[in-house]
């Protein structure tokens, strides 16, 4: 059995007050770092995710305007801003990152909006989304009803 000698207690070594804080400052600027850099690395922005968005976007306003016998519009402001607007209300207005362009069209022709009706109608229209080289093209069908995401190639 060892009996502990009251002298060599003043002997013990530890970590000192400053060494602790350093450490602890350390720590908390690398995981700062990190947690700031975390939100873009699990959920990266694509066109085929903006795509399914918008088309849940489309089905939810196109049953508020069946409902409410009321007209919207589904617009896209530039290149990097689309939403729902009902009169000159913006209800839904989203920015997209740099990255991810987006071109709407009627009839072959460049427009800012489409109509969703209340009769339960929507304007035949072509919405590209474009991201580093990827194409998706968000289209009604006419006959279904159906709004589709299709990738396209170049």
């Amino acid at each position: 059995m060892r009996i502990l000698n009251p002298g060599r207690l003043s002997e013990a070594r530890g970590f000192t007050l400053i060494e602790i804080i350093m450490v602890m400052a350390v720590i908390g600027v690398v995981l700062g770092l990190v947690l700031f850099r975390l939100p873009e690395n699990l959920s990266p922005q694509t066109s085929e995710k903006i795509g399914k968005e918008i088309i849940s976007l489309f089905h939810l306003y196109l049953w508020k305007a069946y409902q409410e016998n009321t007209d919207y519009y589904f617009f896209v402001q530039g290149e990097r801003e689309f939403g729902i607007r009902k009169g000159e209300s913006f209800l839904i207005r989203r920015r997209l990152p740099e990255e991810i362009t987006l071109k709407l069209e009627k009839e072959g022709e460049k427009v800012e909006e489409v109509c969703i009706g209340k009769t339960g109608y929507i304007e035949p229209f072509k919405l590209w989304i474009t991201s580093s080289g990827t194409k998706y093209l968000v289209i009604p069908e006419s006959l279904s009803g159906e709004i589709k995401l299709t990738k396209k190639r170049g």
